[in-house]
């Protein structure tokens, strides 16, 4: 699990209770010779794996098993890209014969040929996957009645795979379209989008920083340790600034600042 994480998710566990499904001892190991891994995601920071806990602690109080803390993963992190350092981990770990637990189809990824890229892989590398909110798509376990896999079999799971990453990839694409339009209302009604601005990481102070670089000769590291200026906010509003005036000469750049300014 996720260093940075790995607290939270064990302080939820303690807070709601929930000992008695999610232990320190690895019981699916024991009975089975297989691993069962847990990969969680949320989008942003600012969210927590609060609900996919829950959804997942009754669902294995239902199937009457127990989860090791130690093969849960969680990123925070957007799933348009696949190269989450959890997820990757996880994909290191799986061997032949585990299990992959995820709460729903778009954890493994946020569009149409990602989602299925993944499918794919995980599914010739014969790992076991459950998808908590859809049981047809979900591998059974050891002590369950197993499916007899025929080909009738693999060409309904194939439609149900294909409706379900549809309806998740619409449901995404229609979020980003309203998202984009609700952000472009508010811009074009004057309202301030994203967090208020600081003195530390204000228009001047941006200046004062580029100055810095400039008449002390130092890196942006340097100036921005000397002004106190947010070091990502800085990379990011230089970029806008290297596209804007169409050049990263800083001493252009504070020129055409100043004279705006």
């Amino acid at each position: 699990m996720n260093k940075d994480y790995k607290q939270e998710i064990i302080n939820f566990i303690n807070k709601e209770s929930l000992n008695d499904v999610f232990t320190i001892d690895d019981i699916f190991y024991n009975n089975y010779k297989c691993h069962l891994y847990v990969y969680i995601r949320v989008s942003t920071e600012c969210q927590d794996f609060g609900r996919q806990i829950l959804e997942l602690y009754k669902w294995a109080k239902n199937k009457n098993i127990t989860i090791c803390i130690d093969y849960i993963y969680c990123d925070k992190y957007t799933g348009k890209k696949l190269n989450r350092k959890q997820y990757e981990e996880v994909h290191d770990l799986l061997q032949n014969n585990d299990y992959l637990i995820v709460s729903e189809l778009s954890r493994l990824g946020r569009n149409w040929d990602n989602t299925k890229k993944e499918w794919q892989f995980l599914t010739e590398k014969n790992i076991n996957v459950i998808i908590l909110d859809n049981e047809m798509l979900s591998a059974k376990f050891p002590n369950e009645k197993q499916e007899t896999i025929t080909l009738e079999y693999k060409f309904l799971r194939d439609i149900v795979f294909n409706a379900i990453n549809y309806v998740a990839c619409k449901k995404i694409e229609e979020v980003s379209r309203s998202t984009k339009a609700g952000i472009e209302k508010a811009r074009l009604q004057g309202k301030q989008i994203g967090k208020p601005r600081t003195d530390k990481s204000s228009k001047e102070n941006f200046i004062n920083t580029l100055e810095k670089m400039i008449n002390e000769n130092i890196g942006q590291n340097k100036a921005v340790l000397k002004t106190r200026f947010p070091r990502e906010t800085f990379k990011k509003d230089l970029k806008k600034c290297y596209e804007k005036y169409n050049t990263k000469d800083y001493k252009i750049i504070l020129d055409n600042l100043k004279k705006e300014a």
